[in-house]
């Protein structure tokens, strides 16, 4: 269907050649291919074929650098008064970058992008009707899927005010009529919060709605980030280029998914996910779950240690790390230092675990203001009796008062979100729908947990065998290392034993045990099918997570 020619769509673009859109160095002036990144961005989205113009803001101190490399380009550009900060939903998707959704309370993709007043107000005086958000380092967005978000709304603005389409990062937008916009902005919320599932308010998902640009199967499925904002994906596109110097004149999404996909599997040189325990203390979990003395004993991880570690991390700026393993982090005596000495070096996203046992009085007031994103608490119950049942401990009044105390306190201070965690079981089931509601309203964010039988170490409580029927390689293998308190470096976080150690960060660097025969063999051998290779695996229920 045609558009209305009557409405006037703009793209618009924050671009700050200091800060990048996830709060990391930027890398807009930075030449890919030999075009740079911003260059290239806005190159990109001229394509499109029904944007009537595209606005560029930057920090007023930026325009004569902008200016520069969008010369020749069809761009506005227009300088603000002060930097636009970071988007509040960074620390929300720091665990889900390659996905479109899947981000903590369902943040998306386009919440990472944050727009103030004053970009709105010089949009609104352009005639801006439909704007178009686009990042400045989403330099291989898909003409088509513009054009597609803009004709969908056109053609459904009597029931919506927005439009997107499901996609892989950096390949999809979103566009606002600039009301919708105004009101995000104002609430400082994203579209996410419209588009997350809010128990007081049931409705259809929408991605099943006539707000959303329907794109090819082959373009949403893909588990990757198709923007260059992270060195680990600068990387990968520079790669591609100079093993194909074509591709960096001409490259579709097609080129994208038929030779990038692959590459940036092959070049995952460093983990994205490190999970390290830094102490075994007993902890409230699930009755036969291990930990403490059950998962064997080891001594408190060292500051050095833990220091060492981040060291090591510090080339990469896309790295989270959870302090957790089979122990109780929060009962470490270094706990605070270990976390600002994480976030000053360069450590992207910061996780806890715990029981919550310890989550009062000074390290609750500590934790309230340390750089941590987020603190996962294993509850497991809604009810005392349930918790006393799978734990044998009646604490439950008592974490749940100070979760509760915490949450008022970080709403104050915009300090670490709260996940309450939820293991499904046979003996947890009947409180698993009342659990979701109540802390869905008061978090905005609930884990539901499967049981885990660590490869049937441990008796299983599942009520059913949630892995697909088609055994593919493990998802863990190539972005997650677990570091335990005593260095050792196990091939996953379900040998909890230690039986099967692939090296010991004490004697040698992460990198090295990334990259050696352990790690390398045992992902030929899932890539070939070959999963009887270790008794873990064959025996494993959690690959697919």
């Amino acid at each position: 269907m045609p558009i209305n020619e009557e409405i006037n769509n703009g793209a618009i673009i924050y671009a700050d050649l200091n800060q990048g859109t996830l709060g990391n160095r930027s890398r807009l002036a930075t030449p890919l291919g030999g075009v740079a990144i911003l260059t290239r961005t806005v190159k990109q989205i001229q394509k499109a074929k029904h944007l009537n113009q595209i606005l560029v803001f930057c920090p007023a101190d930026q325009m004569s650098e902008i200016e520069t490399l969008l010369s020749g380009t069809t761009a506005k550009i227009h300088g603000l008064s002060a930097p636009s900060p970071t988007s509040n939903v960074i620390s929300k998707r720091k665990w889900a970058l390659n996905s479109w959704r899947g981000g903590i309370t369902d943040a998306l993709v386009f919440d990472e992008l944050k727009h103030n007043g004053e970009i709105l107000e010089i949009a609104k005086a352009s005639s801006v009707y439909f704007a178009v958000s686009v990042a400045p380092e989403a330099s291989f967005i898909e003409p088509t899927i513009i054009d597609g978000v803009i004709e969908q709304f056109h053609n459904n603005m009597d029931l919506f005010k927005f439009s997107f389409a499901h996609a892989a990062p950096g390949l999809t937008c979103c566009g606002y009529r600039l009301d919708l916009l105004h009101s995000l902005i104002s609430h400082e919320t994203g579209i996410g919060q419209i588009l997350s599932y809010d128990p007081d308010i049931p409705q259809q998902d929408f991605i099943n709605r006539d707000c959303v640009y329907t794109t090819p199967i082959e373009w949403c499925t893909p588990q990757m980030r198709f923007i260059p904002d992270t060195q680990r994906h600068f990387n990968a596109f520079e790669t591609l280029f100079e093993a194909q110097p074509s591709l960096a004149q001409t490259c579709s999404t097609d080129d994208l998914l038929e030779h990038l996909l692959p590459l940036h599997q092959s070049l995952n040189t460093f983990p994205h996910e490190i999970e390290i325990e830094i102490n075994t203390d007993p902890t409230l979990r699930i009755d036969g779950y291990p930990h403490g003395n059950i998962a064997n004993h080891r001594p408190e991880m060292s500051l050095d240690l833990f220091q060492s570690i981040i060291d090591q991390c510090k080339a990469h700026d896309d790295i989270c790390i959870t302090l957790g393993g089979f122990g109780e982090p929060l009962n470490h005596r270094s706990l605070i230092e270990m976390i600002h000495y994480a976030h000053d070096n360069g450590i992207f996203g910061i996780n806890i675990e715990t029981d919550g046992l310890a989550l009062h009085g000074e390290l609750a007031d500590a934790l309230c203001s340390a750089p941590v994103d987020t603190i996962s608490v294993h509850l497991d119950a809604i009810s005392a009796t349930t918790f006393h049942e799978l734990k044998h401990q009646d604490y439950f009044d008592r974490i749940t008062k100070q979760i509760d105390d915490f949450i008022e306190k970080r709403n104050a201070t915009n300090g670490p979100i709260i996940i309450p965690f939820f293991t499904k079981s046979i003996q947890t089931l009947k409180e698993m729908e009342a659990f979701h509601l109540h802390w869905i309203k008061k978090t905005g964010t609930v884990v539901i947990d499967g049981y885990n039988s660590f490869c049937d170490q441990i008796t299983d409580h599942a009520v059913m065998d949630m892995s697909p029927p088609n055994r593919r390689q493990c998802r863990r293998l190539d972005k997650t290392m677990v570091i335990y308190a005593n260095g050792d470096v196990p091939i996953c976080s379900q040998d909890y034993k230690g039986n099967h150690i692939a090296g010991n960060v004490t004697e040698t660097t992460l990198s090295d045990i990334w990259h050696n025969d352990i790690f390398s063999n045992l992902r030929t051998a899932h890539i070939n099918g070959q999963f009887s290779v270790n008794p873990l695996c064959s025996q494993c229920k959690e690959w697919h997570r």
